[in-house]
């Protein structure tokens, strides 16, 4: 498991994860400035598949979102119509 410090990033693997990770700086990776810059750009990203509801999601998942993830970017994305949910291995309380 990831001890949420970038000097163990590397060395963190987790066996019973479904996320096929390749990396933080594909398409769209790397770091954002604020929480709101980082919602813009999920925004931007956004496509809606049709013939579903027009409900827009995004799933907060990998290197544990809990170490990561915070109000300010919940709040921005509830702020642009997304709901909000996450993946997370449980070994932290919300």
């Amino acid at each position: 498991m990831w001890s949420g410090l970038e000097k163990d990033r590397s060395a963190a693997a987790c066996d019973f994860c479904d996320t096929d990770f390749v990396g933080q700086d594909g398409l769209g990776g790397g770091k954002y400035s604020t929480s709101s810059v980082l919602a813009d750009a999920i925004c931007s990203a956004w496509k809606p598949i049709r013939n579903r509801r027009d409900e827009k999601f995004v799933i907060f998942t990998g290197g544990e979102p809990l170490l990561q993830l915070d109000d300010q970017l919940i709040f921005a994305m509830k702020k642009r119509g997304f709901k909000v949910a996450l993946e997370t291995n449980g070994t932290i309380l919300a």
